[in-house]
């Protein structure tokens, strides 16, 4: 990864965990849906491509994924915002990626 910071990755997780338990605010969910919406289109795609890793539960091509996510534009936000199981999927996908980039 080359853009998107880990205390980006981690918040998302923390915010979208909560939404998955039904724990979060509207003010939290707001911010949930700010931290994804001002991140630039390279993050997205990063973001994107760590969601299906974590979907799959394999590690495929990082770069692939992240190169393909970039077709679909700024609709990523949306498309990663409503994502349901946001914070489970994330963890999971940053999970093996760490695991396969050391």
């Amino acid at each position: 990864m080359k853009s998107i910071t880990t205390a980006t990755i981690e918040h998302l997780i923390e915010l979208g965990r909560s939404r998955e338990l039904r724990k979060i605010s509207p003010q939290e969910t707001a911010e949930l849906f700010d931290s994804i919406d001002c991140l630039d289109i390279e993050e997205l795609a990063e973001l994107y491509a760590l969601l299906e890793i974590g979907k799959s539960e394999r590690y495929e091509s990082f770069v692939g994924l992240s190169f393909k996510a970039r077709e679909l534009g700024f609709s990523l936000v949306e498309v990663i915002f409503e994502q349901d199981r946001l914070g489970s999927l994330l963890s999971k996908g940053y999970a093996i990626f760490r695991a396969k980039s050391t």
